[in-house]
């Protein structure tokens, strides 16, 4: 089963799924109605919605009344807030790495020489940068 979003969703998914439904970015109510009449339980979310959908939102009552309670309107709070009304229809989100697990490398060195202690601090240097504007929602362009 398919939520699949206009312009976004390439249409060659409805013939690798039993049911696909079509809906603009912003319908969540008419979303989890259709999971329901599917009998979904579990969702995973994968690829991603282009920033121009994003601001050409065209939210259904149930999106508007979630959006009201959001504090902040970064990712991180817009997931956990949509993850929280599929939980009240009892669809549990799960992380996008649910399948992929096999495919992960375990923790630590892969592959190559062992990178010098200059280089990690480098990276966490990096890494702390990346986070924090991460929290504070500002993208690179």
């Amino acid at each position: 089963v398919a939520a699949a979003f206009v312009d976004e969703t390439r249409p060659e998914l409805a013939s690798q799924v039993e049911a696909i439904e079509w809906f603009r970015v912003g319908q969540l109510g008419k979303m989890i109605a259709f999971f329901k009449r599917e009998g979904v339980s579990q969702a995973v979310m994968v690829g991603q919605i282009a920033p121009k959908n994003l601001f050409d939102l065209r939210p259904d009552l149930r999106t508007l009344l979630m959006l009201a309670r959001v504090p902040k309107r970064n990712a991180e709070s817009l997931f956990g807030a949509i993850a929280g009304e599929l939980a009240k229809d009892g669809i549990t989100l799960l992380p996008a790495t649910t399948f992929l697990e096999d495919l992960m490398p375990a923790a630590g060195h892969v592959a190559g020489p062992q990178i010098k202690k200059r280089r990690w601090d480098d990276a966490r240097y990096g890494f702390d940068i990346a986070k924090e504007s991460s929290r504070l929602d500002i993208g690179q362009t």
